[in-house]
Parts: C-alpha cells; sequence; structure tokens
C-alpha cells in the first residue's frame, strides 16, 4: 500500500465518527420540565447530574386540599368531618305544634287539648340550658299557659342524629276553669300552681353545617300541690241562664307531644 492510500483511509477514520456524533446531537431528546442539581462534594472538581422529577412529586391539583386559618393543610375528607362536627356552644331555637291532654283540674277529667310553643336553649358541649313557654288550648275547655326553665342534657350518637333530655320547672297556669261546650265563664276560674315535668326530643340536625332541626318533642309534668278554684259560669244552650259558682280543683300531671322545628346559631 503506497503514502497516499494509507492517508486516505487514516483521513476517512477522522471523519466519519464526528459525522455520527453530529448527527446523535441533532436528535437530543427534549429538556425535561423539572431538573434538580445535585453536586457531590468529595469530587474535587465537582459533578453535576441532572435528574429529572417523576409526576408523583408535582404539585397536587388545585381542589385536592386547601389551607386553613392558620395555614394547615385540609383535605376534602377533613373538610367533611369539619362541617359534620357541632360547634362546642351554640344558641339553640325552636317553635312546635302538636296535641296532648291534661288532668290538672280534678272536676273535668282528662281533657284533651292542642298546644305549641318555642324553646330557647344556650349550649355548650353535651350541656343545655334555657325557656321555655307552650300554651295548651283545651277541647271545650280550659286553657293552661306553662312558663319555665330548662336543664339537660343533648348526645349525637350520629351526625345526622341527636337526643335531648331536659328537666323543666316552672308555673302552670290555668284559666277558663268551669267552661265546657254550651257553658262560659263569666268571672274568676283561674289560677296557678308550681310545675315540675321534663322533656325529651329526638332532633335530624341538617344543612351545611348542621344548623337546622327537625324532630320531635315529647313533654309531662305535674301541677303540684293543689288549689280550690271559684268560678261564675252560665249555661248559653238555647240562651244563657243566670250566673251560678262552681268549685273547681287544680293539680294533677299533663302531658303533650308534637313536632319540632329549629336551628342552631354558634357562637
Amino acid at each position: 500500500m503506497n503514502s497516499r492510500s494509507v492517508f486516505t483511509v487514516a483521513l476517512a477514520c477522522l471523519v466519519w465518527p464526528c459525522a455520527a456524533f453530529g448527527q446523535d446531537q441533532s436528535r437530543a431528546p427534549p429538556p425535561p420540565s423539572h431538573v434538580v442539581g445535585v453536586q457531590f462534594p468529595a469530587s474535587p472538581n465537582g459533578i453535576e447530574l441532572g435528574l429529572s422529577l417523576p409526576s408523583a412529586v408535582e404539585p397536587p391539583a388545585s381542589g385536592v386540599v386547601g389551607n386553613t386559618a392558620d395555614n394547615r393543610l385540609i383535605s376534602p375528607a377533613g373538610e367533611v368531618s369539619r362541617r359534620l362536627t357541632p360547634p362546642v356552644q351554640g344558641i339553640v331555637f325552636d317553635a312546635w305544634f302538636g296535641a296532648g291532654a291534661s288532668s290538672a283540674v280534678r272536676e273535668a277529667g282528662a281533657t284533651g287539648n292542642v298546644g305549641l310553643g318555642v324553646t330557647g336553649l344556650f349550649r355548650y358541649r353535651w350541656l343545655e340550658a334555657g325557656v321555655a313557654y307552650r300554651a295548651e288550648f283545651g277541647i271545650f275547655s280550659f286553657v293552661s299557659q306553662i312558663p319555665a326553665a330548662l336543664i339537660g342534657v343533648k348526645i349525637d350518637p350520629y351526625p345526622w342524629l341527636r337526643f335531648e333530655l331536659l328537666g323543666e320547672g316552672g308555673a302552670y297556669v290555668a284559666s277558663d276553669v268551669g267552661s265546657q261546650l254550651f257553658i262560659n265563664v263569666v268571672s274568676g276560674g283561674q289560677g296557678a300552681r308550681p310545675y315540675l315535668g321534663g322533656r325529651a326530643s329526638a332532633s335530624l340536625p341538617f344543612g351545611d353545617a348542621r344548623q337546622f332541626l327537625l324532630g320531635w318533642w315529647l313533654n309531662a309534668g305535674d301541677a303540684t300541690g293543689h288549689e280550690t278554684l271559684h268560678s261564675s259560669v252560665q249555661n248559653c244552650f238555647l240562651g244563657c241562664s243566670s250566673p251560678e259558682t262552681q268549685t273547681f280543683t287544680l293539680g294533677g300531671p299533663s302531658w303533650s307531644t308534637g313536632l319540632r322545628v329549629g336551628g342552631e346559631v354558634p357562637l
């Protein structure tokens, strides 16, 4: 082989790897989205490696987690749990309508009535205290009013279910004692006795923060002791007769129950 052939072969060996190298560089992959530089101090010159982060460590999508007022992360499940957890304290109010019976006037026996009332309670955790008022209108009979103070407990075995048990103390005020169908009370027929009793409720809290209540009240108690009442009554069947005085005894048990609708304002 002459010197010209040797030179040609050597030149081809030098040019071909450079051309192949250029072609490989023209097909370089796109830059990664996240690159972290890691330097190893053990090397005198330092070595820097490009590491592409996996998609699992990218920031979570908006709406998956959120921040609370104190910058703590809270998940959707935690948000639901926070909404279902009742506040530590609040004001509970309701109105109810129903029916019942009373034996508070001995001579009248057990008489049916239509009842309605309102309740206001301050709640701190499981303890409740407040006031209540209810009125019971006898069917062809006397009318009673019961203002009272309440204290008791509430239990939420489930976020959607609430039980309450309260003691009640106040006054049993009766009026129109002696009235019946066609018999009117002209004067008298009023009295009051101390009242002791209790009430129980089963309710369903609902709403975004359980701020509404739908349930049932059951009230029962006793007008303690006895009081003699004098009523001036007249019979007005086919015309009113002259008034006459009748005597009645106030004191005895009564009960009522009805649908409860209300809500709670957190404090």
